[in-house]
């Protein structure tokens, strides 16, 4: 009698098994031994289609066929391992149809595999190794995901940003679509003046990034730069569409209640700087240079002190 997976406590979802196989009969078959025991697979029919579910299903395990037409196996391996979404943690095997030759093992291991299994494979060591990497990788997803996400604002870390951004401009570089990144700095502001040096106070910071992610879209990821700086990654949004979501965010905050501090009134007042990429720039540069694209941008808009909202184009180049 089969015995079901035991899940992880953190994950309800069954572990998902990426299998990039042509053989019909091998796919049913390793779906006969998994399925049973709780796994999904979700089957790519060539190279490609595995490396691009690879890419988007967010596996627990990739089986890769050696024999695959398209694109050879160890070739599938290291673009699998060169994808931004798919974590170095997600093991990747690679299958033989017998007797893997050295050579052959070296140059999956070089390619990034975690280990080559010869067929035919035996159903319950297959089903034991699978849990133990399964669970290993979700510790790992756990560890990550408690590193990317503050656990009291609900915001992304620094970290987390620097991930998710390499995620969206992977995304954005396949879809050939623009990506945006607006970089906010929230201030303390006395009446009648517009003094843009004063410090938020953290509970008050916090409440401007609440408020941030309540007017972000459902596909924007909202994350902290710093205690009182704020970064918003939109997909598929060109400059106009970044600039009128500043528009949209300071109207929110400008409803937040006025706040004393030290005996004095305040008012929270936001710059905001952006950077945007488009489908002919987007292999250029790196997530991080995104990032520090739109930083750049707000530290002009905080120095210049002008109503407008800056992109990284228009920054002085003796500036940055």
């Amino acid at each position: 009698m089969a015995t079901p997976f035991i899940q992880s406590p953190t994950s309800s979802r069954p572990p998902i098994i990426v299998v990039g196989v042509e053989q019909e009969w091998a796919a049913r078959s390793l779906e006969t031994v998994l399925g049973p025991h709780g796994f999904a697979l979700v089957r790519g029919y060539s190279g490609r289609q595995t490396i691009d579910l690879a890419s988007s299903v967010s596996p627990d395990v990739v089986l890769i066929d050696s024999r695959l037409s398209d694109v050879d196996g160890l070739d599938v391996c290291r673009l699998i391992r060169k994808e931004q979404r798919v974590g170095t943690h997600v093991p990747v095997v690679l299958m033989t149809s017998g007797a893997a030759p050295r050579e052959f093992l070296r140059e999956a291991y070089l390619a990034g595999a975690w280990s080559v299994w010869e067929q035919p494979l035996d159903g319950e060591l297959l089903v034991l190794r699978l849990r133990t990497w399964v669970d290993a990788k979700r510790v790992v997803d756990d560890v990550e995901r408690v590193r990317m996400v503050d656990a009291e604002s609900g915001l992304y870390t620094y970290r987390g940003l620097h991930h998710r951004v390499r995620e969206m401009l992977a995304d954005a570089v396949r879809r050939q679509t623009p990506v945006s990144c607006i970089a906010i700095g929230a201030v303390a502001v006395a009446d009648g003046t517009d003094a843009f040096d004063r410090p938020l106070p953290p509970s008050v910071a916090g409440d401007v990034g609440r408020t941030m992610a309540t007017v972000a879209r459902g596909s924007d990821v909202v994350g902290q730069l710093g205690t009182s700086e704020f970064a918003i990654l939109a997909p598929m949004t060109e400059r106009q569409g970044a600039s009128e979501m500043v528009v949209r965010v300071r109207e929110r905050v400008a409803q937040l209640p006025e706040f004393a501090d030290e005996g004095q009134t305040f008012r929270v007042a936001l710059r905001a700087g952006i950077a945007t990429l488009t489908p002919p720039t987007l292999a250029d540069p790196s997530g991080s240079e995104l990032l520090v694209r739109a930083s750049t941008a707000l530290r002009y808009a905080h120095v210049s002190r002008a109503p407008m909202v800056p992109s990284f184009d228009e920054v002085p180049a003796t500036f940055v």
